[in-house]
């Protein structure tokens, strides 16, 4: 008996290696949980997980990442790095693992990354558009049903905006339209109406944010695209001289958004500096910019964008201290920025 005892943690734990070894495969979701098992089928719309003999497929607009079992512990680093904005230490943990790199889904994971991490120093002006052009073509040519190649073609069209190329963005986006997931269909029409935007088609734009906004479908990941679409829409009305338009908007959507929501806030109050910059109200830009900046500062990427326009502004209202403080804490926390080599520049 006393045999049998000490033999069952032992037969406990095996039995639990074995689940985990044929369970190791883990997604990791948008919603913060996870599900695990192992990965029997990829497409671009989705990934098949399997556990205990029952197939569960997850939309890929549902996916954060997937680990996989076999992959090697730098290439979870990496995707840390990249979660966290961090492309180039990314970049530094992908290169040794290149060489090795596969047509499998793990070799798969490291030319996606490396070609998305050259993109997005591309898009910040630190490494060649020519070559992150490149790897992400190469990426959608060779793995077209990869669950990444949504991701991939919607970063050549971001790269084709950070170059002015708006109608090539557009023609990008408009390939990731094709998907039959509606969020992804959606995100597209956000990006191609932005794209529009820069390009000064203020009227095309808002027609594209509408078309988001409009869209009828109540699952929870429409509910940001639609609050960026009216961000943007927002942005666009005032660049067409409907400021009381856009100010309507932004209003609700700062009455609906939570005061801990740094991220909603941020935006809005920065869409609200925009408005204003092109309603040529430098001081009411000004204020708008501020609430980024000394309530909502946490958010680095709208926090940069404030920085940015505040460094103008104080300068505008003479204020040349405010000024360089702006400026200086711009290039301190976010040198690696687009803004803070605008700003430099």
């Amino acid at each position: 008996m006393t045999h049998l005892i000490q033999q069952r943690p032992i037969v406990v734990t095996l039995a639990l290696l074995l689940c985990a070894t044929a369970q190791a495969d883990v997604v990791r979701l948008v919603s913060g949980r996870s599900q695990t098992g192992e990965v029997t089928r990829v497409t671009r719309d989705a990934v098949t997980l399997e556990r205990r003999g029952k197939p569960t497929v997850v939309p890929v607009e549902q996916i954060r990442a997937v680990l996989f079992e076999d992959e090697p512990s730098t290439l979870g680093q990496a995707r840390l790095n990249v979660a966290s904005g961090g492309y180039e230490t990314a970049l530094d943990a992908l290169r040794p693992l290149a060489a090795s790199a596969g047509d499998g889904l793990v070799g798969q994971e490291i030319k996606f990354y490396t070609a998305f991490c050259q993109a997005r120093l591309a898009i910040a002006g630190q490494s060649d558009a020519k070559t992150a052009g490149r790897l992400l073509s190469s990426f959608v040519k060779n793995h077209g049903d990869s669950f990444h190649y949504y991701e991939a073609v919607e970063s050549i069209g971001d790269l084709y905006v950070s170059l002015g190329a708006h109608d090539r963005a557009i023609r990008m986006y408009a390939l990731t339209a094709k998907s039959p997931r509606l969020p992804i269909k959606l995100r597209a029409a956000l990006l191609a109406g932005k794209a529009s935007q820069a390009a000064g088609d203020n009227a095309k734009a808002i027609q594209r944010f509408d078309a988001v906004i409009n869209a009828k479908g109540d699952s929870p990941l429409l509910t940001p695209l639609r609050r960026d679409a009216r961000l943007a829409k927002a942005t666009a009305l005032a660049a067409s001289g409907q400021l009381d338009g856009a100010l309507t908007i932004l209003g609700e959507v700062l009455e609906r958004a939570d005061e801990n929501d740094v991220a909603i806030n941020a935006a809005a109050y920065n869409a609200l500096g925009r408005c204003y910059d092109a309603a040529d109200r430098p001081t009411d830009a000004l204020f708008a910019y501020l609430h980024t900046d000394l309530l909502f500062d946490s958010d680095q990427a709208s926090h940069a964008e404030a920085l940015a326009r505040l460094a103008d502004l104080w300068e505008e209202a003479g204020k040349p201290d405010a000024a360089r403080d702006a400026a200086d804490r711009l290039r301190r926390q976010y040198a690696a920025t687009r803004a803070a080599r605008e700003a430099g520049g």
